[in-house]
């Protein structure tokens, strides 16, 4: 994967189209997620938004995986619902839809402010998104401003939830289009669930603990004795007691997030 330097803008803005190592994200059980730097295409603004372009960084801590891209420069450009479409820079995903059922889109962003709290998605092959099939106009509540969160609200209250639907399974481009300069956007999910929630939630794991009522002697199998290439087994149960979100690990689209000991994220 190729990584954006911010240093590097003035050089990167200048050029149309930046096309990337191509990965697809194949649906399975109802859900697509990925991370937003791991785009296939990258296309830069132009009318209303010339000379602005996604851009890959790290500076902001809290994302996962090895970064999350941002339109820059943040010079307070904002796209409406009229006018982003066409001049908007432009990140595409390959895609591989399991279903032709209608997905619905939610953004892991951070938001500094919030005149920074605006992005559009759609299936651009399916003709021109409108009201009742995007993901325009995802915006981040003012709650969230300041910190890494889920968001899949919409500008516009009275248009239904962001969603795209899907005419045919298999392969297609998925995209993201700016609203607004300094929108960071760390992942993207697409859910056939209209009452998925994307919250964070406490699960625990102790190698040598036991779950109630399973079978396993531990929760780590095997405990000891790992060598290279052995099969390891992790049991994790959803934490009942404390403070925080008990993790709801039977809902789909759930994602376990995990890091070798010795790794910072």
């Amino acid at each position: 994967m190729i990584r954006h330097a911010v240093g590097a803008l003035g050089v990167s803005l200048m050029v149309l189209s930046t096309v990337m190592a191509q990965s697809t994200f194949t649906e399975s059980g109802g859900v697509i997620v990925f991370e937003a730097e791991n785009y296939s295409n990258s296309v830069a603004g132009s009318g209303a938004a010339a000379g602005i372009q996604w851009v890959t960084t790290n500076s902001i801590p809290g994302y996962s995986g090895s970064g999350y891209v941002v339109a820059l420069p943040n010079n307070g450009t904002t796209l409406s619902n009229a006018n982003w479409l066409g001049v908007a820079p432009q990140l595409q995903y390959s895609v591989n839809f399991n279903t032709n059922l209608t997905h619905y889109v939610w953004v892991r962003a951070y938001a500094p402010a919030a005149s920074n709290n605006l992005v559009n998605s759609g299936l651009p092959a399916q003709g021109t998104p409108t009201s009742t099939n995007t993901g325009s106009a995802i915006v981040v509540l003012p709650g969230q401003i300041g910190a890494w969160g889920w968001t899949s609200n919409r500008l516009t209250s009275t248009f239904p939830r962001p969603r795209v639907v899907v005419s045919s399974a298999g392969p297609q481009t998925f995209s993201l289009w700016m609203g607004e300069t300094g929108m960071n956007i760390d992942r993207v999910l697409l859910t056939t669930n209209i009452n998925f929630e994307a919250i964070l939630g406490n699960c625990w794991h102790i190698p040598t603990n036991i779950e109630s009522n399973s079978n396993n002697t531990t929760m780590r199998s095997p405990v000891s004795g790992m060598t290279s290439n052995t099969a390891v087994f992790l049991y994790t149960g959803n934490q009942y007691q404390g403070s925080g979100n008990a993790g709801n690990q039977l809902q789909t689209g759930s994602t376990i997030y995990y890091r070798n000991a010795t790794n910072s994220t």
